[in-house]
């Protein structure tokens, strides 16, 4: 019976750089908070396949609704002047389309998104996927 290796680590940072891992070809980033951080130290480190299926779980509508605040998927901070409330409905009614996509299309280059199907549940939860390809 083959062993298994438990490794209890940060996901925000890439704990794997030791191993000689096959490249990935799927991977589901769920982090509430911020999917995007692990993602990034992902992306940046591992050995991917030619193309890979991606997966995301992300609340950051919630705090756009709530307070005006969320962390973009590049990791820095935004406030909106919760003042200005047709600002904050446009980044929360777009957010996917208008602050995710145009960032992580940017981001994975030189590999390309393929598809990108996702849904909302409970009005704030972002559930979405890619498949990229080189």
């Amino acid at each position: 019976m083959p062993s298994a290796v438990v490794r209890q680590a940060d996901c925000d940072s890439w704990p794997f750089a030791d191993l000689d891992l096959p490249p990935f070809t799927i991977c589901d980033f769920d982090a509430y908070a911020d999917p995007y951080a692990s993602f990034r130290s992902f992306w940046q480190n591992a050995d991917k396949a030619s193309t890979v299926c991606l997966l995301f779980t992300d609340a950051q509508r919630g705090n756009i609704f709530l307070n005006g605040r969320f962390i973009h998927p590049d990791g820095s901070k935004v406030q909106i002047d919760t003042d200005i409330r047709n600002e904050k409905r446009r980044i929360y009614n777009f957010y996917f389309r208008k602050t995710v996509l145009p960032w992580f299309n940017a981001y994975i280059a030189p590999y390309r998104v393929k598809k990108t199907p996702f849904y909302h549940r409970n009005y704030n939860m972002l559930y979405w996927g890619a498949i990229v390809e080189l």
